[in-house]
């Protein structure tokens, strides 16, 4: 063996410090308390998992029917499929993650009594170590066996009668795919995401009307209920910035947006602002808004014509043309 040469005792040098760094396995800890991860130390699959528990269990649904399935009666069996979009299927389960790129054909055979059939992924402790990992795509028959640890994450349920043909039973399955979506927080509606860069379900609360809006297959759905509608105005006045709008939920009356003029409100009387359809269910009431001066006016009931009620206001100074209606809430009679 030839002598080292300068740059390879260099380079011992360098790998020496590095040595020092790099650790194979992690160091149990020692005291009441703990926490991870460490600079420079390992983690290993069990810190892993407890680390990315609170995601959920569920399906990560990009479009295209992850873990779709279908059947065969020629060979009894079931395939489940990955994505027809992305051509992957992905799912987490008990803080692991899985995923399937090539269909997966299981065992439904056919039974000598009513059996129900369940298919789905299941989390098994006991395969941490596998090069595949700790979550695979299995077929139980009724509760299953899920003890020491084993957690199911149930795609189908299949009921199957003697002699009877596998579509027939598939025509009666219950389908239990269930997603799991992060929540986010946005200032409004139009800082939405294009819904086809985000996870299928994923949720955002907008904080301008407090609005939550989900994301499906064809785009964001309003999930606030019931839906708002806007104030009815005369001709003088506008929506502001935010369209004046109206519901009623949970037995009150709920009011947001802005009504704007193009010349002052009037200062000697009350004016009407607006109308709400449906009619004569308001009670008599005053309440206090904002103005676009920084001071209160006052907010009242007025009875309108057969089938609305009218909104009125007062102001208190010339000069205000923009009264804010956010977070009005009057209990019905």
């Amino acid at each position: 063996m030839s002598e080292p040469t300068a740059y390879d005792l260099t380079q011992d040098t360098r790998i020496k410090g590095v040595e020092d760094l790099v650790q194979t396995s992690y160091q149990p800890f020692q005291g009441p308390e703990f926490s991870y991860p460490v600079v420079h130390q390992p983690m290993d699959d069990e810190m892993w998992q407890q680390v990315t528990l609170g995601i959920g269990d569920g399906i990560l649904d990009d479009d295209g029917g992850p873990y779709y399935a279908s059947v065969s009666d020629t060979t009894d069996t079931i395939t489940i499929r990955p994505s027809s979009e992305s051509g992957r299927a992905r799912a987490i389960l008990k803080g692991f993650y899985h995923e399937l790129r090539k269909p997966v054909t299981l065992s439904l055979p056919p039974v000598s009594s009513p059996t129900v059939y369940h298919v789905g992924l299941v989390y098994d402790p006991l395969r941490h170590k596998e090069p595949g990992g700790p979550i695979r795509l299995e077929v139980w028959k009724g509760a299953g066996n899920f003890s020491s640890g084993r957690r199911p994450l149930e795609f189908y349920e299949i009921p199957r009668n003697p002699s009877q043909l596998l579509s027939a039973a598939w025509a009666n399955r219950k389908n239990k795919r269930r997603m799991v979506s992060p929540a986010q927080i946005a200032g409004n509606k139009d800082a939405l995401p294009a819904f086809e860069h985000v996870i299928w379900g994923t949720r955002v609360l907008c904080l301008d009307r407090m609005e939550w809006w989900r994301a499906d297959s064809s785009g964001w759905i309003n999930l606030t209920s019931p839906a708002w509608t806007r104030i009815g105005l005369p001709n003088s006045l506008s929506h502001g910035g935010r369209p004046a709008e109206y519901r009623f939920a949970n037995g009150y009356l709920e009011l947001r947006g802005w009504v704007t003029s193009s010349s002052d409100f009037p200062t000697s009387q009350s004016s009407v602002i607006g109308w709400l359809t449906g009619g004569d269910t308001l009670p008599e009431f005053r309440t206090i808004v904002g103005t676009n001066r920084g001071r209160w006016a006052g907010l009242s009931s007025r009875q309108g014509s057969a089938g609305y009620d009218n909104l009125a206001v007062d102001t208190p100074e010339p000069g205000i043309r923009s009264i804010w209606l956010d977070g009005v809430r009057i209990p019905l009679r």
